[in-house]
């Protein structure tokens, strides 16, 4: 009886797996893109780094002889792209299937932090704090950013690197996030040691920390956020209250300030300060003022660090390639003079320092893998199968390292 129901059973797994087998291929007559072989069950989760990931897929896509490939990590497929033309064929071209977003489960699960609308998954939310952001940062207002950047640059950060060269990396990190709280909130910001931007910057480095791969393996494994606090190893858990309470800190005080300042008729012109008089006597102004605060917070975040970092691997560069400093310089002594400092005005008179700066970008990407993105549906590129929910990255590293455009 016994030897009679093992067998049983095991007719109806393998007839089971072969119904399976039939119905997932005849459901998905393409393959999936060159892949990395893995093990049963857990897939390349041990062999995906938390590191250099984007030198590790550009290799990857080299040996596999493709520029698109796939990865797969305990049931999540992860599909990368090595090639400009693919991200734009996918990414841009096919935008409604690739718009939303994987859930970073450090940051938004555990530390709770689910304001960010560039982490947002595609829907109405999405598109609300969207259309709010490119209402007060449009082409059309160009100049009057580039007129609160050159005022910052010139009154703050030339003058702290003229008085202390050395802290060159503080004055540059005070100088983009005091312009960007001043863009964002219309905040006055000090020249040294001002309070909100080191709040900032600690908010910041949870921010980053909280949304990388290799810091925290929740990231990897999402199980491991269903953890109790109690248990070893779970001080990510017992961090978490802490890190929600400072990035809610830095949310809201700005944002109080700059509304004490509109009330009291003193707040200049600010992202929160047009967006807010944008929507004022409209019913839906309750839900647009916590959008427009939402927003705020990432508009900050996200231009203090990304600009920084640009600034700071400049600096890098001039300091690797000498030569390349010294014709820089000449050119722009040659346009500006030596009467006055430049400005934005003679950017299409310096086309060598324009191209310079593009390279720069260019070699040394500040976000190599850029955003993640989630297919919410089924998709198929020259032949290849990219399934629903699977995390779509461009690589941007191994793009503008291709050979075969520079």
């Amino acid at each position: 009886m016994m030897a009679f129901g093992l067998r049983d059973l095991a007719i109806i797994c393998v007839t089971g797996s072969i119904y399976f087998l039939y119905h997932y291929r005849r459901r998905n007559r393409h393959p999936l893109p060159p892949r990395l072989r893995g093990w049963p069950i857990v897939g390349n989760a041990f062999q995906l780094p938390l590191t250099f990931v984007h030198l590790f897929y550009q290799d990857l896509g080299r040996k596999l002889g493709s520029k698109i490939i796939c990865a797969e990590a305990l049931g999540q497929t992860i599909i990368v792209i090595n090639d400009a033309q693919i991200a734009i064929d996918l990414l841009e071209k096919r935008s409604t299937i690739y718009s939303s977003r994987p859930p970073i489960r450090m940051l938004v699960e555990v530390i709770g932090a689910k304001w960010f609308f560039g982490l947002l998954p595609y829907g109405e939310e999405w598109r609300s704090q969207r259309r709010i952001f490119q209402q007060h940062f449009s082409t059309k207002f160009t100049p009057r950013e580039q007129e609160t950047a050159t005022r910052f640059i010139q009154k703050g950060l030339l003058a702290n690197l003229y008085q202390d060269p050395q802290k060159f990396n503080d004055h540059v990190e005070e100088c983009i996030g005091g312009l960007s709280l001043s863009m964002t909130y219309g905040l006055p910001v000090r020249r040294f040691n001002d309070p909100l931007m080191h709040e900032s910057t600690e908010a910041v480095a949870i921010a980053m920390g909280a949304s990388s791969p290799g810091k925290y393996l929740v990231n990897v494994i999402p199980a491991l956020k269903y953890v109790p606090k109690w248990f070893p190893g779970a001080g990510f858990k017992r961090w978490a209250p802490v890190a929600h309470s400072k990035l809610l800190a830095v949310m809201n005080s700005p944002f109080d300030q700059t509304l004490k300042c509109m009330n009291d008729g003193t707040a200049p012109e600010s992202f929160v300060s047009a967006s807010l008089a944008y929507y004022k006597g409209r019913e839906d102004f309750e839900v647009n003022k916590e959008r427009i605060k939402q927003a705020a917070s990432q508009i900050f975040l996200a231009a203090a660090d990304s600009t920084t970092a640009s600034v700071m691997t400049f600096i890098l560069t001039m300091l690797k390639y000498p030569e390349v400093q010294r014709k820089a310089q000449r050119e722009v002594d040659s346009v500006v003079g030596f009467e006055r400092l430049p400005d934005y005005s003679d950017r299409e008179n310096l086309p060598y320092l324009t191209a310079v700066l593009k390279e720069v970008i260019r070699w040394n990407p500040i976000s190599p893998m850029g955003v993640p993105h989630l297919t919410n549906q089924d998709d198929v590129h020259e032949g290849y199968h990219i399934p629903k929910e699977a995390i779509v990255m461009a690589n941007a590293y191994a793009i503008l390292q291709d050979e075969a455009s520079f």
